[in-house]
């Protein structure tokens, strides 16, 4: 596998204020990590992982603790979700998506 492509982990400074309102917090950059990223569609979603939704990438990538789901990533000045993780012996397979699944 060749590891030609950069995703950045970030951290979401959102908080909830006094009155329980989202205020929307500048993402920054924790970590930034060496991977192979392809594009991906919803019928491939479903062949490979039995996920029925809709992602965008699938991310191959040594293991780290900092990428779990609802993780924002960045790739391509772009933001996405990790919405999707298969965790084999020595790496990750990442599905992401630009919509955050709840």
């Amino acid at each position: 596998m060749f590891y030609d492509k950069e995703i950045s982990i970030l951290s979401d400074n959102s908080y909830m204020d006094d009155y329980g309102l989202l205020v929307e917090g500048q993402s920054e950059v924790i970590k930034t990590i060496q991977c192979d990223v392809q594009p991906h569609t919803q019928k491939m979603n479903y062949r490979d992982f039995s996920y029925d939704k809709d992602a965008k990438y699938k991310v191959f990538c040594d293991p780290e603790e900092l990428l779990k789901l609802g993780t924002q990533v960045s790739y391509k000045n772009n933001i996405y979700y990790i919405v999707e993780i298969k965790d084999w012996d020595d790496y990750l397979i990442l599905l992401l998506d630009d919509k955050k699944v709840t």
